[in-house]
């Protein structure tokens, strides 16, 4: 498991959850991810540590962030269409 670094700037975050974070996890539809293996993301925030099994809403917000939404949004980016 590797540390992620997040820059301040909205499209170097973009990049690496494209490229890193969000393989970590399997999409159950809209809004509903599940991590899949650890992963661990540093962010302006603080690091983000997320066990395998842990299981992410819209709405719900893991230390003080919308994970779901972030993948999510990611998602929709990189799948456009879908």
């Amino acid at each position: 498991m590797g540390v992620l670094p997040l820059s301040a700037g909205i499209m170097p975050a973009r990049a690496i959850l494209t490229e890193h974070f969000i393989k970590h996890f399997r999409r159950d539809g809209a809004g509903v991810w599940v991590c899949v293996e650890p992963a661990t993301l540093d962010s302006v925030v603080g690091r983000i540590q997320v066990t395998a099994g842990s299981r992410f809403l819209i709405g719900t917000k893991f230390m003080n962030v919308d994970v779901a939404r972030m993948l999510d949004e990611e998602y929709s980016r990189t799948h456009p269409g879908r």
